[in-house]
């Protein structure tokens, strides 16, 4: 008897054209349509998608409490639904041939069958798309996931419903399909946060699901859904090819990875964007979105129980383009909403959360890279597509300050055309840190969509156009290089460009009060000879005491304008502290403290505050200081 099928699935048209943009040359992009003609068309592994449900899928779906299902409206558009149960209300029945030991007298024919009873709220777009006409006059297509986020497992599926119920009204709103599988594939564990999720019965009721009912179909994007989107780490995507296939997978990264672009001139918001991270190359949603330019997308928020529903219209950004929307993004998706409903505790599952404070408790993927904001939400920097390099940056020495913080010192070659006080280099670290693709990485994760770019707020004044210094911490793999710089002879950095506006000396005519958290005193650096009157707050761990007394002997006279305050300090510690001859508060600042230092100022003119901190430490003093002066701000997220 076969146990195996040997059909291999083709690949459809718009995973090949996908595949051969993106890994062809950057410059080529302008050309599409004479790539094939101008570069050799990339060898491709064999589909490794089967034609049958495999055994592994069946088991992986019986263990599901979480399966996402992607289906067409009378329109065509792809919907995605997020359905819920308790652990085996979703079954998987391979074909025959797979499994050698099932009893005779059930066929479960050519693919495998799956089958699944459950409830769903009455917003769920499966219920209004499993009672119309199939969009293609034929059978409903239908695609699935089968998730499990706790083992960070999940598995695809595809195929055509070949018996379904729906039930809407008094007695809930259930769902009862069996689909004939044509398609199934294990998917990589990436970018899943670990989580444990459990069916939610409040959904069997109908009284609770119709109190929740949302106004209507929107085409635009409400500020709660953006508040959603947003808060977001997880969604699911539903794709189809023409009318041949469809595909619905996941999609995770850092809470705020997928981003919405702003709203101007009283308009709604519609457009949402997310970056395409490094993955397994097959391309299977991104070629659908090439052939059949439309996604369906579902914002489920496990906490609770809020999903949001859109469908929309898409566009791919490759390279460069990617970049101009999405900086430091080789690939990143555009939907351009259409229809959307927020049901309000319409999600069928919960997730653990804390008891005391009902946060999540789920655990973030390690290959989660730092959200990356729009160019239209966050400061422009230099990335690799944007800028070719203007010179190199030559080691000539690496000063340890402490035992994570050095100062290293560069010779430029050529000179530089020269910078300005309070602005960053762009360095590039990929000759010596890129080593091409790998699927999976779990020695260094986040290597993977890593584009191996860095600014560093430089430490040492503009006057020579041939040197500069940069003062950091080590905090990963191209800090790590610098700070070992003495083990690499020759050790050179490209250098991108320079860039930022944090200039103290052109507001000097003002009052000026600077705010700083750790490494945030930098900027400070660079242009302090040249500021006769302010005032320096600076916030530390204990663990920068060294820090701190390189800062002092380095600019003396900012003793007498500084205010320390410590976090972490131990009794037996205060005692070096004080000897450094600085107020010392042991304690984080506060919202008081920055009223009190405003209180302080007799200039009639508006003072100038200037804020360089950790995001959440820059977020909280900005919202204190309020409208008690003009707000410069810089933080570490580039």
């Amino acid at each position: 008897m076969a146990t195996i099928i040997d059909t291999i699935l083709p690949w459809n048209e718009g995973e090949g054209k996908l595949s051969l943009v993106v890994l062809i040359p950057t410059e080529a992009f302008s050309f599409p349509e004479q790539l094939h003609k101008v570069f050799p068309r990339p060898e491709r592994e064999e589909n490794p998608t089967s034609p049958f449900l495999s055994a592994g899928a069946a088991r992986l779906l019986s263990l599901s409490s979480c399966v996402a299902v992607g289906t067409l409206d009378e329109q065509g558009r792809p919907w995605v639904s997020v359905i819920g149960g308790h652990r085996g209300f979703a079954r998987g029945f391979p074909p025959s041939n797979q499994m050698p030991g099932r009893a005779s007298g059930f066929d479960a024919g050519a693919g495998g069958l799956v089958g699944m009873s459950t409830f769903t709220g009455p917003n769920d777009p499966i219920l209004r798309n499993m009672t119309q006409t199939p969009w293609n006059g034929e059978k409903y297509m239908v695609a699935g996931l089968g998730f499990l986020p706790e083992a960070r497992n999940r598995v695809k599926l595809f195929g055509h419903v070949a018996q379904h119920m729906t039930q809407t009204g008094k007695d809930g709103n259930k769902v009862q399909f069996v689909w004939e599988i044509e398609q199934s594939l294990g998917n990589c564990p990436k970018y899943i946060w670990r989580r444990s999720l459990s069916y939610d019965e409040s959904v069997e009721d109908p009284d609770v699901m119709a109190a929740n009912a949302p106004i209507g179909t929107l085409d635009h994007l409400t500020p709660e859904m953006v508040d959603l989107i947003h808060g977001s780490d997880t969604f699911f995507i539903a794709t189809r090819n023409g009318n041949v296939d469809m595909d619905t997978n996941h999609r995770g990264g850092p809470v705020g990875f997928v981003r919405v672009l702003p709203a101007f001139e009283g308009k709604q918001a519609t457009t949402i964007v997310y970056p395409e991270y490094s993955g397994n190359r097959l391309y299977q949603s991104l070629g659908n979105m090439m052939s059949t330019p439309l996604a369906g997308l579902a914002f489920p928020n496990f906490s609770t129980g809020d999903i949001l529903y859109v469908t929309g219209v898409t566009k791919i950004h490759i390279g460069s383009d990617a970049e101009r929307l999405l900086p430091r993004s080789n690939l990143a998706v555009e939907i351009k909403v259409t229809s959307a409903i927020l049901a309000k505790k319409g999600l069928a599952i919960r997730e653990q959360v804390e008891p005391t404070d009902h946060h999540s408790l789920a655990e973030p993927s390690p290959y989660n890279p730092p959200v990356r904001y729009l160019i239209s939400e966050h400061a422009p920097v230099f990335t690799s597509c944007q800028a070719t390099t203007q010179g190199d940056a030559i080691v000539t020495s690496v000063q340890p300050v402490t035992k994570d913080v050095a100062r290293i010192t560069f010779n430029i070659e050529p000179p530089s055309k020269g910078w300005k006080e309070g602005q960053y280099a762009i360095l590039d670290f990929r000759s010596r840190l890129d080593h091409g693709y790998r699927h999976m990485n779990d020695e260094d994760p986040r290597r993977l969509n890593d584009d191996f770019i860095r600014s560093f707020t430089i430490a040492s004044t503009p006057s020579s156009p041939s040197t500069l210094s940069i003062l950091f911490r080590k905090v990963g793999i191209a800090t790590d290089l610098m700070y070992h710089a003495d083990r690499h002879e020759d050790l050179r950095i490209p250098i991108i460009g320079f860039d930022g506006s944090f200039s103290m000396v052109e507001q000097r005519h003002r009052s000026l009060l600077y705010i700083a958290g750790g490494l945030g005193i930098t900027p400070l650096l660079s242009q302090f000879d040249q500021l006769d009157s302010l005032k320096v707050i600076w916030a530390v761990r204990t663990r920068d005491l060294d820090l701190v007394k390189y800062v002092l002997n380095a600019q003396p006279r900012l003793r007498e304008i500084l205010c320390l305050y410590v976090t972490g300090t131990k009794p037996d510690k205060e005692r070096e502290w004080k000897e450094l001859g600085v107020p010392f508060i042991p304690r984080r600042i506060e919202q008081h403290d920055i009223s009190a230092i405003a209180s302080e100022i007799k200039d009639n003119k508006a003072p100038a505050w200037f804020v360089c901190a950790p995001p959440l430490m820059k977020r909280s003093i900005i919202e204190w200081i309020g409208t008690d002066g003009e707000v410069f701000s810089e933080d570490f997220e580039f």
